[in-house]
């Protein structure tokens, strides 16, 4: 778990100096999320702190898809995956700031 760990916080804050037009910013959140899987606290909560930094390179279309993700992981079989969904959409939330909920539906 502390390798895992390791790598998340090593790729999230290399890819924080990738430009954000470029398309492996998504890449990256990409792999992140689906890093939440992992049923360890450190490793799931070291993606949400990589997504805070991450979210605002993101456009609307893929934030909404990573969301939608997320809300999926919440519906999860296992403990660690719906915890893991919910971290991601904690730090996803926290990088693109509350009023984010509403446009996207999620609250009314």
């Amino acid at each position: 778990d502390r390798v895992r760990e390791g790598v998340v916080i090593c790729l999230g804050n290399a890819a924080r100096f990738i430009p954000s037009e470029s398309p492996k910013v998504s890449d990256v959140i990409s792999l992140l999320i689906e890093m939440l899987q992992t049923p360890s606290y450190d490793v799931q909560v070291a993606v949400s702190e990589c997504l805070v930094h991450l979210m605002p390179a993101v456009n609307d279309d893929d934030a909404k898809t990573y969301i939608d993700q997320c809300l999926a992981g919440l519906k999860g079989s296992s403990y660690g995956v719906r915890k893991g969904a919910a971290f991601g959409l904690g730090g996803i939330v926290k990088g693109l700031g509350m009023e984010m909920l509403k446009e996207h539906g999620i609250l009314a």
